[in-house]
């Protein structure tokens, strides 16, 4: 009968513990944790250049690797990537990358750098100062599990004569060897 005494009182009790129970902080829940994706992963660069109007597009294919050496409990990672000879489009590249992977294996390469200095991902770069970029992806982006990863990033812009460019390269690749195995092919 106490409660008919204070309606106030009880109605401001039950709705102060609602408020909590519906709150859906619950502190014994685990944080969820980005997939673990340390290793080495073999694959290709694939490249697409392409022209507008059409012309001199290429589409390449070069055997490469990838390899993410280090990751923190937030996800940060670093690593190495090299991308190896297999035509006369080919050349031997290698360079370090840093990046997150978020709890649903979202990747975000924050940076990529070439050996020897350069980035690799401007325009102008790729078609030996022949092209101006106007339009470009912030920086890498795809995902990973532990057993494959994926990245991609695209770029666009104008050429000589008033003509289109877009290029898109996608590294794609699976748990191939260690990432010691990696570095020692560049």
């Amino acid at each position: 009968m106490r409660a008919a005494r204070h309606p106030v009182r009880t109605l401001y009790m039950m709705l102060v513990v609602s408020i909590c129970a519906c709150s859906g902080d619950d502190p014994s829940a685990p944080d969820e944790q980005p997939p673990y994706i340390v290793g080495s992963y073999e694959g290709a660069w694939h490249s697409i250049l392409a022209y507008a109007p059409a012309g001199d597009d290429q589409d390449i294919v070069c055997p490469g690797a990838l390899s993410v050496d280090s990751q923190g409990r937030d996800g940060t990672f670093t690593g190495a990537w090299t991308q190896r000879t297999g035509s006369e489009d080919c050349n031997q590249v290698s360079g370090t990358l840093s990046g997150v992977v978020g709890p649903g294996g979202e990747i975000t390469v924050v940076s990529l750098s070439l050996n020897g200095g350069g980035s690799g991902t401007t325009l102008e770069e790729l078609t030996e100062g022949k092209c101006v970029a106007t339009r470009w992806d912030d920086t890498y982006r795809g995902s990973a599990n532990g057993s494959a990863f994926e990245i991609s990033y695209a770029i666009s812009g104008d050429c000589d004569a008033g003509r289109e460019v877009s290029w898109v390269t996608v590294f794609s690749g699976t748990v191939g060897s260690s990432p010691s195995e990696v570095a020692g092919r560049d």
